[in-house]
């Protein structure tokens, strides 16, 4: 079942079934999502989205985000001021380096 808490822009929380990368890999295909994150914590991935009407947001958050296989819940959220944005360019976050063992 996926429960979506809340519906606006630009995000969602995801708590995932499965493997993580696997889940992942499905949302990135999604048009509208632009940011797909593993995180650390009680949600396991954070996606930030882009939709160009509220139609498009309700398509996202009632239909695409429940047809993604592993996807088990969901929490909407939305960004009331952005205090600093650092490290976009065009449109990308930076690459974190992967430690070397």
């Amino acid at each position: 079942m996926l429960q979506t808490v809340a519906a606006s822009k630009p995000g969602w929380r995801l708590r995932v079934q499965g493997t993580i990368p696997d889940v992942a890999r499905q949302l990135q295909d999604i048009d509208e999502v632009e940011v797909v994150t593993a995180t650390t914590g009680p949600y396991d991935l954070v996606l930030e989205v882009n939709c160009t009407s509220p139609a498009d947001l309700y398509r996202l958050t009632g239909t695409v985000l429940r047809q993604a296989s592993g996807v088990t819940s969901t929490e909407t959220f939305r960004y009331i001021d952005i205090q600093k944005l650092r490290g976009r360019r065009q449109g990308r976050l930076p690459r974190c380096p992967h430690p070397r063992h």
